[in-house]
């Protein structure tokens, strides 16, 4: 059974209907009330319509962007690490898979699905501007500036994506 988890996002009925108590709680340390199981779900799913599913923090030096490291939701092994192209001076491109496996102890694979990025780029010591275009589901494309409007290349940059 394939349910909404990382990367997609739950809602509410993601995790079944509301409980209602079987009997009285006898003992709260081991019992759980249906109220408390309640508000645990609809707060995950709250949660879950914001949280950042991946980060990745690059380097660039002589024209090559190296991704230093990344985590996500789906993990941080080599064979889910964004897919990070220089195009020209200042413009990346930086694609994450198609489909990832959850983390549960018998994975499901899950879509990925990106909506927008927080991208925090310098160059030396000197913040940048950039711009960025999310070009689908899991990518997205940045354009870097220095503060006289120059295309120029990040020293380092990362990019949280949620």
């Amino acid at each position: 059974m394939s349910t909404p988890l990382g990367p997609e996002i739950p809602s509410r009925d993601t995790f079944g209907p509301a409980m209602k108590n079987y009997d009285a709680i006898v003992d709260p340390e081991t019992d759980l009330d249906a109220t408390h199981w309640n508000r645990i779900t609809a707060q995950l799913a709250a949660v879950s319509q914001t949280a950042p599913k991946a980060v990745v923090t690059i380097t660039i030096a002589a024209g090559i962007a190296t991704v230093v490291q990344h985590r996500a939701q789906w993990g941080n092994d080599a064979s889910v690490a964004p897919v990070v192209t220089r195009t020209s001076a200042g413009a990346l491109t930086v694609v994450w898979p198609t489909l990832v496996n959850d983390l549960q102890a018998a994975p499901e694979s899950h879509a990925v699905s990106i909506v927008g990025f927080v991208v925090s780029p310098t160059h030396g010591t000197q913040p940048m501007r950039y711009l960025y275009y999310h070009t689908n589901a899991r990518a997205g494309s940045f354009n870097f500036l220095d503060n006289a409007g120059t295309a120029t290349d990040p020293t380092e940059v990362t990019i949280l994506a949620y």
